[in-house]
């Protein structure tokens, strides 16, 4: 069976690294971006089934919410999870508009971390 593609858009290495080890735990092929026009290129590439966008990336040309967009149209079956510090409502409401499935605020608390992990390792039960 293929493992389940997961793309993390994090720049914080902290961050995407501990992601990363726990996601391929659970038998995911995980790949990591940095700024949004590198995972683009992964994007097209790979095709991941869902993906962890922070919307504030620096170095690039594009931000999260424009990630998002570029994928939404590319794939509106790609589960998209909107993670990152600060989130404006205004933020938040055009991520829902431009069809992000779920939004979370770092840092996490334990029970966010674990929804966060289960839905992008495809194996997540709870409530939206």
């Amino acid at each position: 069976m293929a493992k389940r593609k997961v793309m993390l858009v994090e720049d914080e290495p902290s961050i995407h690294t501990a992601m990363k080890n726990v996601l391929e735990r659970k038998g995911c092929e995980v790949f990591i971006a940095v700024n949004a026009d590198q995972a683009w290129e992964i994007f097209q590439k790979e095709t991941p089934a869902a993906c962890s966008i922070d919307l504030h990336l620096g170095h690039s040309r594009l931000d999260g919410l424009g990630l998002l967009k570029q994928i939404k149209e590319a794939n509106k079956d790609t589960l998209c999870l909107i993670f990152s510090v600060v989130v404006e409502d205004s933020e938040k409401k055009q991520a829902k508009d431009l069809g992000a499935d779920y939004i979370f605020l770092k840092p996490p608390v334990n029970e966010e971390y674990q929804a966060i992990i289960e839905i992008l390792a495809g194996t997540y039960k709870g409530e939206e």
